[in-house]
């Protein structure tokens, strides 16, 4: 049996209510993997908005353009 404190799946309500209370919008899904998703947003809004995707996920890179980033946290050698 899997201790409720190593299932992440067991804090999203503390996730929920952490996000709502700062009042940061979120959506979660079955039908697509995360990378669809992200990828689905930063086409709908990069008209209007100049985004950055914090992500380690290289397949990020094929959406780089001039409103478009992706930032790769390294620590401290981070560009």
């Amino acid at each position: 049996m899997v201790n409720e404190i190593e299932n992440p799946f067991s804090q999203l309500p503390d996730v929920y209510n952490a996000l709502d209370y700062m009042g940061i919008n979120y959506i979660e899904t079955t039908n697509c993997e995360a990378d669809d998703m992200i990828a689905s947003y930063v086409l709908s809004f990069c008209d209007n908005f100049n985004i950055v995707i914090c992500s380690f996920d290289s397949n990020f890179f094929s959406l780089i353009s001039e409103r478009i980033s992706v930032l790769r946290y390294r620590g401290k050698n981070t560009m």
